[in-house]
């Protein structure tokens, strides 16, 4: 499901994934430095079943990327806040991420 390098060759989401994703029903994914679509594919904005990032909109789950410090997580299960800032008529913002871990 993930393949690992760097630059294009970095983590991404594939199809079968992407379906998973959708129908498991997950809220929300966080991701730092990971693609939503297989490296090399071209991005069809306005296609959105050949659009990975759309078909996860339209499926119900959130996608909050560009996740930096995850690897200082220790728990498996956190508490996850998420703070966008108010913006109307756009389907991204910046967001301030805050997990918090049981001591």
């Amino acid at each position: 499901m993930l393949a690992w390098g760097a630059g294009e060759n970095r983590p991404f989401l594939d199809e079968t994934t992407i379906d998973w994703l959708i129908q498991t029903r997950i809220k929300a994914i966080g991701m730092e430095n990971i693609l939503s679509r297989t490296p090399g594919t071209p991005f069809k904005r306005d296609d959105p079943p050949q659009n990975p990032d759309a078909r996860l909109l339209l499926g119900g789950v959130g996608m909050i990327d560009a996740l930096v410090g995850l690897d200082q997580i220790v728990k498996q299960r956190v508490f996850f806040i998420a703070l966008p800032i108010r913006m109307h008529r756009v389907t991204a913002s910046w967001t301030r991420a805050i997990v918090l871990e049981e001591q």
